[in-house]
């Protein structure tokens, strides 16, 4: 009978798995799902921040004088919403990716 192969965290299980390898599994899927969760506070943020009342009282509107009327146009602010729309579909598609 043969013995069982040593790895670097200890003795191989026949089937060939090796812990290094599950860590880095988990590792990647924590990674995953953190990205998940930053891909998904972003779009909610994008999709909701140019609807309220606040949105013309930012940054950008003060280094160009004048561009409040560009800012407050609907158009730009659907563009802002969709950018949003497309972080919440990555960040889905991040969370279950055995899903595609």
């Amino acid at each position: 009978m043969t013995e069982p192969v040593r790895g670097a965290h200890g003795p191989i299980a026949e089937s060939g798995y090796d812990s290094a390898e599950g860590e880095d599994a988990v590792r990647s899927r924590l990674w995953s799902l953190l990205l998940a969760v930053f891909c998904f506070c972003l779009g909610l943020f994008l999709v909701l921040w140019p609807w309220t009342p606040l949105w013309p009282v930012n940054y950008f509107v003060s280094l160009l004088p004048g561009s409040e009327r560009w800012w407050l146009d609907p158009h730009v602010r659907g563009a802002v919403s969709g950018v949003g729309v497309v972080n919440l579909y990555l960040s889905l598609l991040e969370a279950f990716p055995d899903r595609r």
